[in-house]
C-alpha cells in the first residue's frame, strides 16, 4: 500500500500556504536568484481588474442588457494600460456581439489574454527532462544538491541559495489560474515549454494528483543557441493588480532579497 494524494493537494501546498500576492511574487523571483541568475525581470500588464471583470460577469448572469455591459466594460479599462492591449480587448469583446453567452466567454478570454504578470530571468535555465524531473516533482533536494555535498558540507559557501524546499513555484498558482513556463540551457536550439491551467487541482477536482497530465513541449527556435534562462508568464490574474499596487510591492518586497545578498 503507498499514499494516495488528491490533485487538491497542490492548491494547498500552493495558493493557500502563501501567505499574500507579494510573498507569492517573492518566492518567484527568489527561483531566478537560485537559478545564478545577475538580474531578474519583472513585469505586469493589467488592462481590467480583477474586482471590475467580477462586476461585469455578474453583471451577464443578472440578464443585463449586454450593450449597456459592453459600454461599462469600455469605461472600465485601465487608462494607464497600453492602448493596442486595449484595442485587443475590445476588438475581441467587439466580436461576439450581443449574444450574452458569446460576450461572456469573450470576456472570459480577454480577461486571461491580455492581463499577466511576467518573471523573467537569464539563469542556467532547464531541460524539456529537466522541466518534467525537476520543475514537476513537489519537494525536489535539486537547490539543496547544489549546496551541500554527500559529506554535508557547503559546495560553495560564498553563494547564496535561498530556496530549498522546492514548492516556490506553487507560489504562482497564488498569482493567477494559468502559468506558461518558457526556458532552455546554453547550446540548446528550441525553448522547452510549459503549459499548466491551475484549476484542474481546485478543490472540486475529484482526481488524484498522478491522473493530471502535464506535459513539457518544444517551443519556438532559439535566436541564439547560447542563450539561457527562464520566463514564465502567468495569466487570468487573481487579484486587483495595478501600477501603485505593483511599485509599492517591489519597493517593500524585493530589497528583502538584496539586503540578504549583501549579509553574504
Amino acid at each position: 500500500m503507498a499514499f494516495k494524494v488528491a490533485a487538491r493537494v497542490i492548491l494547498e501546498l500552493g495558493a493557500e500556504l502563501i501567505s499574500s500576492d507579494a510573498v507569492a511574487l517573492y518566492e518567484m523571483v527568489k527561483n531566478s536568484v537560485d537559478a545564478g541568475s545577475k538580474r531578474v525581470s519583472v513585469r505586469m500588464r493589467v488592462v481590467l481588474k480583477k474586482s471590475r471583470f467580477l462586476e461585469l460577469i455578474e453583471d451577464v448572469s443578472q440578464e443585463r442588457n449586454i450593450k449597456e455591459v459592453r459600454k461599462k466594460l469600455f469605461s472600465s479599462l485601465e487608462s494607464g494600460a497600453p492602448a493596442t492591449a486595449k484595442q485587443k480587448f475590445q476588438d475581441l469583446i467587439l466580436k461576439a456581439g450581443d449574444n450574452p453567452k458569446n460576450f461572456r466567454r469573450a470576456l472570459c478570454n480577454a480577461y486571461r489574454d491580455q492581463n499577466w504578470i511576467e518573471i523573467k530571468d537569464h539563469g542556467h535555465g532547464m531541460t524539456a527532462q529537466e522541466l518534467e524531473d525537476v520543475f514537476l516533482m513537489i519537494g525536489t533536494r535539486s537547490r539543496r544538491g547544489e549546496k551541500i555535498n554527500e559529506s554535508g558540507d557547503f559546495v560553495d559557501p560564498g553563494r547564496l541559495v535561498l530556496g530549498d524546499k522546492g514548492v516556490g513555484r506553487l507560489s504562482a498558482m497564488r498569482l493567477g489560474e494559468r502559468m506558461t513556463v518558457i526556458t532552455s540551457r546554453s547550446g540548446e536550439s528550441y525553448q522547452n515549454m510549459l503549459d499548466i491551467d491551475w484549476k484542474c487541482f481546485s478543490h472540486e477536482s475529484t482526481d488524484m494528483i498522478g491522473d493530471v497530465d502535464i506535459r513539457p513541449f518544444r517551443g519556438e527556435r532559439k535566436r541564439r543557441r547560447s542563450d539561457q534562462g527562464t520566463t514564465i508568464i502567468i495569466r487570468d490574474l487573481r487579484g486587483d493588480w495595478d501600477a501603485s499596487v505593483f511599485g509599492r510591492m517591489i519597493e517593500e518586497q524585493f530589497k528583502r532579497i538584496v539586503e540578504t545578498v549583501k549579509l553574504f
